[in-house]
């Protein structure tokens, strides 16, 4: 495929890579798109390439796109082919919402994503204006996009919309932490149950550094008699519990047939946003000045 101006080939597009900017709220993916220009002869008449646009698609399989939206180019270009080809490039900008990203992770649902770049633009030479279109596809790999979500920032934005706390290495929470950002890289890699195996693991780390299984015990325990006098501390400790107590399975068979217990991302998705949460919560209570 090429961006032509009547038969005449004025330029090959092709993807050299996708990157990733954060914003103030947005999320930016940069499309970095090579133009290869062949050598015109001298004698051959001249034409330009110009205004050359973007539409996204993007999804989990090539077959099945969806709209994503348009990207802008950050400077304008103008391609005049000559007697010696050429092969400028230029950055296209896809402004995306944390909305959107959220949807394109549940698309990708773990895998691989698969873009088809549509590519508008016009073209002035000897048969005056015309429209030149061409589509493109690009596969970004696994590793790639983890990479472009690593320069998004969005391995401490999780899909929740929980901000994790920036703890010092000798801090007690430090262990909960590091699992929770564990938990968010196997979400992106498709790894549910390892989601929540990690998240158990925090929820544990956390009552031990916080000495706090007493208090989650006793919580229990007046759950059952006094739950209508209970604080708001003994509800949250009471929650993580009923978490923990959801995610055992991870670690076990079934006692019937002895078949694992499997973890679906919308399961993976409830229990890292509550262990997200309650290790803020107990950032929060660490931190807090002790009561004379």
């Amino acid at each position: 495929m090429s961006l032509n101006h009547g038969s005449r080939i004025i330029a090959n597009p092709k993807v050299q890579h996708v990157s990733g900017r954060k914003g103030i709220g947005i999320y930016q993916l940069r499309f970095s798109i090579e133009f290869g220009v062949p050598n015109w002869p001298e004698e051959q008449n001249t034409a330009v390439l110009r205004n050359v646009r973007l539409r996204i698609l993007a999804g989990a399989e090539r077959g099945d796109l969806q709209f994503l939206g348009m990207a802008e180019a950050e400077a304008s270009l103008t391609i005049q082919p000559n007697q010696h080809s050429q092969q400028p490039s230029l950055l296209f900008d896809l402004n995306l919402t944390p909305q959107q990203m959220f949807a394109l992770e549940e698309v990708r649902n773990g895998a691989d994503l698969h873009f088809t770049i549509n590519l508008f633009g016009e073209t002035v030479g000897i048969h005056g204006t015309l429209p030149a279109h061409d589509d493109i596809h690009h596969r970004v790999t696994l590793s790639d996009w983890a990479r472009v979500l690593r320069e998004l920032n969005y391995a401490d934005i999780l899909v929740v919309g929980v901000t994790l706390p920036q703890v010092m290495q000798d801090s007690k929470v430090y262990p909960a932490v590091t699992f929770i950002r564990q938990a968010n890289e196997d979400l992106h890699c498709g790894r549910y149950d390892a989601v929540v195996n990690r998240c158990r693991l925090a929820l544990d780390s956390l009552h031990a550094a916080m000495a706090e299984k007493d208090m989650v015990n006793a919580a229990v325990e007046k759950f059952k008699t006094k739950r209508k006098t209970m604080t708001k501390l003994e509800r949250e400790l009471l929650i993580g519990e009923a978490v923990r107590h959801y995610t055992q399975p991870a670690h076990h068979v079934d006692d019937d047939d002895g078949n694992p217990e499997w973890y679906s991302r919308s399961d993976a998705l409830m229990i890292l946003g509550f262990a997200a949460a309650a290790v803020c919560s107990a950032v929060s209570r660490a931190a807090a000045p002790a009561v004379i």
